[in-house]
């Protein structure tokens, strides 16, 4: 190990992630309002296919913006 290595001071790998993970949830929650925004009436699994993000976390990420009083749901739609 050269001089300069052993110089270096640790990274702070969890402050580093966990910025980086509350910035990807923000994305999320854009990109999902921006769906149903685009969309109008329309479903989760819809507003997965159009992000490209899961079932799962659009359900999460839904049911927080519900909370939040940002969307609201509409009950069951058609099945198709």
């Amino acid at each position: 190990m050269s001089a300069v290595e052993r110089e270096r001071p640790p990274r702070p790998v969890a402050v580093l992630n966990k910025a980086s993970n509350r910035d990807a949830r923000r994305r999320n929650l854009e990109a999902a309002l921006q769906s149903v925004y685009r969309e109008g009436v329309t479903s989760r699994a819809d507003i997965a296919r159009l992000t490209g993000l899961t079932r799962a976390t659009v359900s999460d990420l839904v049911s927080e913006l519900v909370r939040d009083d940002l969307v609201r749901e509409a009950g069951p739609g058609t099945s198709s």
